[in-house]
């Protein structure tokens, strides 16, 4: 038989501080409690009366007073200059929130992990029971996993390894449980502030940009392996572990909630359902061992092997990307990316309505040279009619 569960332990009150996230609370009884009376504390009376200067010496006197404001400083309200904020101090509460966010929550993983023996003494993990889901639907842990997971960027995610480390760890804890997991999908409307996504639609999302991520670092890498983990930073490594780690409790959630889920939150509309797979694909740009791109010259002269920084920056970017290219009627933006080479690209753009390119597709041929990011991308309007017809010379430029 499992064991019974454990005592929640203390640090969700610890979590909510540090998340700075209010618990949610069963609409039910909010909807029970009595309205707060409205204060009614009379306005304080004005020390004294204002009255007229009766002299110029006077006016003087109560003109010099007055503090002038300061023009072109940037800071300071009616000439008090309030320099006190300290950027560093900021930065390092900041970090400092950080470290205790991620050890509560890693705290929690252990927590919903922790082992009891039985009586042949051997390791029974515990199973949740419906009291502690309640708690913990009733806590401010659903809130905070949804606003960290709503971070839509490996580049900060990258900042952050260990707090995202103890988020997967606790995600897969929770989903380890019949009674926890349900947790992890939409828990319907009942429970205020309502929840803007599930869970598990956020891990999958993230999920996404992981997969995008892991594919252009493998694709960079080329045959050798081995040639970006000698080369790559200690932080590269790190956000290269949190990406599988990610995916893997996206599997993880998704097999336990014996259902799929998209990576993408799509709207119902005709539109969408059918464009929004195609936003961002990879595709073999080679004809005829010849690239079918515009500026062919500059990738056949170009290394095989992308210097580091450009490969991590573009990885980066690409995984950002894939999941926030617009996908509307009237603009839209579709990438392709080349197999062999993460720096050959094509786009499609949907021109806006109430523009002049309003329902025009426009191609463009874009490559990033050795010195990117340092140096700007190559872009090319492939949509000339070959060459016969020209359009604003911005989308020359």
């Amino acid at each position: 038989m499992p064991a019974a569960p454990p005592s929640l332990p203390p640090s969700l009150k610890q979590l909510q501080d540090a998340a700075e996230v209010e618990p949610r609370q069963p609409l039910a009884e909010m909807l029970l409690e009595p309205e707060p009376e409205p204060d009614t504390e009379p306005e304080p009376e004005p020390e004294h009366e204002l009255r007229r200067a009766t002299s110029a010496e006077e006016f003087l006197s109560a003109k010099k007073k007055t503090p002038t404001k300061k023009k072109g400083v940037g800071y300071g309200v009616d000439g008090h200059d309030d320099a006190s904020w300290n950027v560093e101090a900021k930065v390092a509460s900041e970090a400092e929130r950080t470290d205790r966010l991620a050890d509560n929550l890693a705290f929690l993983a252990a927590f919903v992990h922790v082992p009891t023996e039985d009586s042949a003494g051997e390791d029974v993990p515990w199973e949740a029971d419906d009291a502690l889901r309640q708690q913990l639907l009733s806590s401010a842990l659903l809130p905070c996993l949804e606003k960290l997971l709503q971070c839509d960027s490996l580049l900060e995610l990258g900042r952050k390894t260990q707090l995202y480390q103890a988020v997967m760890q606790l995600i897969n804890g929770l989903s380890s449980h019949p009674k926890l997991s349900p947790m992890l999908d939409d828990i319907g409307e009942d429970w205020v502030p309502r929840q803007q996504a599930p869970i598990a639609s956020l891990l999958n999302r993230m999920s996404g940009l992981a997969d995008v991520y892991l594919k252009c670092l493998d694709s960079g890498r080329g045959t050798d392996g081995t040639a970006l983990s000698r080369q790559a930073s200690t932080e590269s490594e790190e956000t290269e572990k949190l990406a599988r780690l990610i995916i893997d409790a996206a599997s993880a959630v998704g097999s336990r909630l014996h259902r799929a889920t998209s990576i993408r939150h799509i709207s119902q509309s005709e539109y969408n359902a059918a464009l929004a797979p195609l936003m961002f694909s990879y595709t073999n740009m080679q004809s005829g061992g010849s690239y079918a791109h515009h500026h062919k010259k500059l990738i056949q002269s170009s290394a095989k092997q992308p210097p580091t920084s450009k490969l991590v920056r573009l990885a980066e970017e690409l995984a950002d990307i894939s999941t926030s290219l617009p996908c509307e009627e009237t603009n839209s933006i579709f990438l392709r990316v080349d197999e062999s080479r993460i720096d050959t690209m094509k786009a499609l753009i949907v021109g806006s309505r109430g523009t002049p390119y309003s329902t025009g597709c426009f191609e463009f041929d874009i490559f990033m040279e050795d010195s990117y990011p340092t140096g700007p991308p190559k872009v090319n309007l492939a949509t000339t009619g070959a060459g016969q017809i020209r359009f604003n010379p911005n989308l020359y430029a």
